[in-house]
């Protein structure tokens, strides 16, 4: 589902939630099942507004703090980590991320989550085993070229630092 941003997936997902642990297979009963474990977890929801899995909706939001912040959670939980890993694209490899930051030191190293609209453009993931990230830029329209070449500097930066200094 993450590797290629299937959303129609993400939405069904959602459903599926809310109908085996939620009351009713509903995208809200889905996302009450979802606040409660970010909840406990952890995560920071201050500013974060939720209103379909596949962040299409102009009414979703999230901050940089609260995705970093779930991502960690999820690197750190040594049950959760393999899905996590698995789940993001590669850079320069697979995925949303075949065509992008082909080069070293990104490439094969940055994994992350890209989200594309008119409005919003973001990546956010893991740089290796030593730095978690997340870059959101909105406007109306975000310009999608701009938008992921400064990503994909910020990501190349992070990937130079993390191959310089080692494990």
């Amino acid at each position: 589902m993450d590797v290629y941003s299937d959303n129609f997936y993400a939405e069904m997902l959602l459903k599926e939630v809310g109908a085996v642990q939620g009351s009713g297979g509903s995208a809200p009963a889905g996302l009450a099942v979802e606040r409660g474990l970010l909840r406990a977890a952890g995560v920071p929801l201050d500013g974060v507004r939720m209103v379909d899995s596949s962040g299409l909706s102009l009414l979703d939001r999230w901050t940089p703090l609260g995705l970093a912040t779930l991502l960690r959670t999820m690197w750190e939980d040594p049950d959760l980590r393999p899905y996590l890993v698995s789940a993001l694209p590669i850079a320069g490899e697979t995925g949303t991320l075949e065509h992008r930051m082909r080069k070293a030191p990104a490439r094969g190293l940055v994994r992350a989550k890209t989200g594309t609209t008119d409005n919003a453009s973001s990546l956010s993931g893991l740089v290796g085993d030593r730095y978690v990230f997340s870059i959101l830029e909105n406007g109306s329209p975000v310009r999608t070229l701009s938008a992921e070449a400064s990503q994909n500097r910020f990501a190349q930066v992070l990937a130079a630092a993390a191959r310089s200094t080692g494990p």
